[in-house]
């Protein structure tokens, strides 16, 4: 797996990866899709005005390659800049709620965004704000606290490893 790579590079595998899965188990849970196309500068500043916030630097820089991903892994949506603005991300901020709520994880929710959210369960990855003291760094709830990351990109990193990990597995029982 690419290690520390450009965003290029790392969505490139992915995609890859995810179409070797699709090939080898095309009724499994992970899905073929592409990433959207690059947001434009001009999206990623309206979308900033809108929230009234500035993006985290990691996962804005991600969003100049790809504005988004549906189906991203299993049933979780990369948040691209039109989900930024809609009921997608409401209900990334009703899991985040609800899970904060519940348990005491030590993350506060003004300080997180959400990047992430699940279509089928309450599953929701954020990254903390630029200027709070978690910024840059994203954890990933379900219903818990199940991983931190030190930024964006160790998030991504892990995702690929999942697919490659995935494949493998494939590969092993034999469906290449």
């Amino acid at each position: 797996m690419p290690s520390r790579n450009a965003w290029p590079d790392l969505i490139g595998h992915l995609v890859l990866l995810k179409q070797q899965i699709d090939g080898l188990d095309p009724d499994g849970p992970r899905t073929y899709t592409l990433p959207r196309i690059a947001a434009t500068e001009q999206r990623l500043a309206r979308t900033e005005r809108l929230l009234g916030q500035p993006l985290d630097p990691g996962y804005r820089e991600f969003l100049t390659y790809a504005d988004g991903w549906a189906e991203f892994s299993i049933s979780i949506q990369l948040l691209g800049t039109s989900e930024q603005m809609s009921a997608v991300r409401t209900t990334a901020e009703d899991h985040l709620d609800v899970t904060l709520e519940a348990v005491s994880t030590g993350w506060r929710r003004p300080d997180l965004t959400p990047i992430a959210v699940a279509s089928e369960d309450k599953d929701v990855i954020a990254v903390g704000r630029p200027g709070s003291q978690v910024a840059g760094q994203v954890v990933w709830f379900a219903g818990e606290e199940v991983e931190r990351y030190a930024h964006v990109k160790d998030w991504f990193e892990d995702e690929v490893a999942s697919h490659q990990r995935a494949l493998d597995r494939l590969r092993t029982m034999g469906r290449c």
